[in-house]
């Protein structure tokens, strides 16, 4: 996560075991992101404004897989429930560093909560 030199934050998600490398450009697309993984769980689907999140394969004898799907790009990822649930994880922790937690605080004002 980086601020820039407008105030705004971006992240670049890189999901090495995925080959993806996955920009969130502005506030309210890191916020929409951070809502999904926070409320995807098998068989709870959630859908946002640009994109959604599903899970699929929930019945019995089924490992679910978990899918992050960008509407406006057409971008589809899956993950194993373990692979959800460490980027869960990891972008709860990088929303949390003191450091960015003024400026995330400043874009709420701003955007409006998401």
């Amino acid at each position: 996560m980086l601020v820039t030199t407008s105030g705004e934050v971006e992240v670049l998600l890189e999901l090495e075991g995925k080959g993806v490398t996955y920009p969130l450009n502005r506030y309210p697309q890191i916020r929409e992101f951070a809502a999904m993984l926070a409320r995807v769980e098998s068989g709870r689907n959630w859908r946002g404004r640009e994109s959604s999140g599903f899970t699929n394969g929930w019945g019995p004898g089924c490992a679910p897989r978990f899918y992050f799907h960008n509407r406006r790009n057409g971008i589809l990822v899956s993950f194993t429930r373990q692979e959800w649930q460490s980027l869960r994880e990891l972008f709860d922790k990088a929303l949390a560093v003191p450091e960015l937690r003024q400026t995330l605080d400043e874009l709420s004002l701003v955007h409006g909560e998401i």
